[in-house]
């Protein structure tokens, strides 16, 4: 399953709109990018998933071999590739931590993911990090995917 980890969606336990009232705005911002990744993934929509990736998105795929990891322009052909292979996606996401230190976000999640492969349903669950950037007005994805 370690091919398909940098590609695993979220879903969320709740919606965006439904959020706990304590969350600021500063926060809720990183949480709907996040929101929007997750259903370009279930939706396997490349398009959408490279328009939310930052130019300098580097992905190291959660292993400290450097063989395995990829920027922005690897994105795209590893998106491409492994969604030619699943026929459906599936993702359950719960936030435990946001935290926003200017111009970076980090949100800290634990995902629970299903890929529909040919007629096989394949599991993943996962803790990790979607780092953002700030791109002038807008949150862009640098890693986490």
């Amino acid at each position: 399953m370690a091919l398909m980890r940098p590609t695993v969606v979220l879903l969320l336990i709740g919606a965006i709109a439904h959020a706990d009232s304590s969350v600021g705005d500063a926060k809720r911002d990183p949480l709907q990018i996040c929101e929007r990744y997750r259903k370009a993934m279930e939706a396997r929509d490349v398009p959408t998933l490279i328009a939310l990736a930052h130019p300098r998105y580097h992905e190291t795929a959660g292993t400290p071999s450097p063989d395995d990891d990829y920027d922005y322009e690897g994105l795209k052909a590893i998106l491409t590739t492994r969604f030619r292979a699943v026929k459906e996606v599936k993702l359950k996401l719960t936030y435990r931590k946001v935290t926003v230190d200017g111009g970076h976000a980090r949100v800290e999640v634990q995902q629970e993911a299903s890929f529909l492969i040919g007629e096989r349903w394949v599991k993943s669950q996962d803790n990790h990090n979607i780092e953002l950037e700030r791109d002038g007005k807008r949150w862009l994805i640098i890693g986490g995917m």
